[in-house]
């Protein structure tokens, strides 16, 4: 049996892996659970492509509001639905674009 390790085999396996994590981290942390099937998932309604999804440091950005307004706001109902889902709240930009438009005087 031969113990010896290819050392340049197991580097291209490596990198090959660590790649692959940082496709699933990047589609954990936009919100989608399953990646690339092209279902719809959660409610039935398929899920905002990742550069159109917001958390909340960035809603509040857009809003113009501090993130302490933007959770006060929530728990008064007075601001966007977030998507439903699994982990950290997510909003759809053209969502909150859409709902800022409704409110403007």
């Amino acid at each position: 049996m031969n113990t010896q390790l290819d050392v340049a085999a197991l580097a291209i396996q490596l990198d090959a892996l660590a790649q692959a994590a940082q496709l699933v981290a990047q589609h954990l942390r936009s919100g989608l659970a399953e990646i690339g099937d092209g279902e719809p998932h959660g409610n039935g309604k398929p899920m905002a492509p990742s550069g159109d999804l917001l958390d909340a440091n960035e809603l509040a950005a857009l809003m113009k509001i501090e993130i302490r307004t933007l959770r006060r706001w929530r728990q008064e109902g007075r601001a966007p639905k977030p998507l439903k889902g699994k982990g950290p709240l997510r909003w759809s930009r053209t969502s909150v674009e859409t709902w800022l438009d409704e409110r403007k005087p």
